[in-house]
């Protein structure tokens, strides 16, 4: 997909006005930007903008007092209400795999997402993931991977177009021997029931085709676990230095409470490096757009 046209200024312009703000309500010169850039290049070009930068959460905040922004017939409204029924799934699957790892005897750390929207007491404007996060030591990558499977999760499932497909086996071993794989497994995924969202169905499968699906006449979401062994991407050694090792970021870690539950999740001191390194491989590396990190 081309990028929305939008001149490198106001691309500039735009992102300032959403971040420097946040997580406060934009007044003065970024106010009147973002209403100025609305009102040249339209709500859509924006949002989508906004979208494949992945700071659309930020917006919905900093310019909440845009009718743009809470017009329930567009765009950002619609991705506000998705972003929070999303987020309710999400709890209530992380707890549920939480209990699963313990009962395994399978240490867990969730981290980035739901657990850091969590820490940062972003509860009016969650980013919207498809995954879920999850740590474990290497040495109990198999039993966890066996207790995703026993959950009901799988490799391979995807939506195209509101049908569900299943990527060839091949594909997905190519995919998780590639160098970029490294530090994770492939995705496991399974479909979740998305009642909340039900009265917006088709508006919802347009908004995030890739998403969601309608299945015995119930909208579903793809809900997916990426199952993480190490922090370092694309080498645990960079050639001059040893990166951090994995003692490093379990020897430190905090609690973040969902319900009634508490699940553990990175240092404070971990992820100020661990989601700059994120940001650098996909940016740099990997031609990423998104500066989602900056964001959070």
């Amino acid at each position: 997909m081309a990028e929305p046209a939008l001149p490198v200024a106001d691309r500039i312009d735009l992102i300032r006005s959403v971040l420097a703000p946040f997580p406060d309500v934009a007044q003065g010169l970024h106010r009147d930007s973002f209403e100025r850039i609305v009102e040249r290049y339209g709500v859509d070009t924006v949002f989508e903008y906004l979208r494949r930068r992945k700071i659309l959460n930020a917006a919905l905040v900093s310019h909440n007092w845009h009718p743009a922004v809470q017009d329930k017939a567009g765009p950002f409204w619609l991705f506000r209400e998705v972003g929070l029924a999303i987020r309710e799934l999400h709890r209530a699957e992380l707890v549920r795999i939480t209990k699963a790892f313990s009962a395994n005897d399978v240490p867990l750390l969730a981290y980035k997402g739901l657990s850091l929207d969590l820490l940062l007491g972003n509860v009016d404007a969650p980013s919207f993931s498809s995954d879920i996060d999850v740590l474990v030591h290497q040495e109990n990558l198999s039993e966890a991977s066996r207790t995703l499977d026993s959950l009901g999760f799988e490799v391979d499932l995807r939506i195209e177009k509101g049908n569900v497909r299943r990527m060839p086996a091949r594909i997905s071993r190519i995919t998780e021997e590639s160098v970029y794989s490294f530090g994770q497994y492939q995705p496991r995924d399974r479909l979740v029931p998305a009642p909340d969202l039900e009265p917006l169905a088709e508006r919802v499968q347009t908004l995030m085709p890739g998403d969601f699906c309608t299945l015995s006449g119930r909208l579903h979401f793809k809900m997916s676990i990426d199952l993480h062994y190490t922090l370092n991407l694309l080498t645990d050694d960079i050639g001059t230095r040893v990166k951090p090792s994995e003692s490093v970021w379990w020897e430190n870690t905090q609690q973040v409470l969902i319900g009634d539950a508490h699940l553990s999740t990175l240092s404070d001191q971990v992820m100020s490096w661990a989601l700059l390194h994120r940001m650098y491989v996909d940016s740099m590396l990997l031609q990423d757009t998104s500066i989602k990190t900056l964001c959070h």
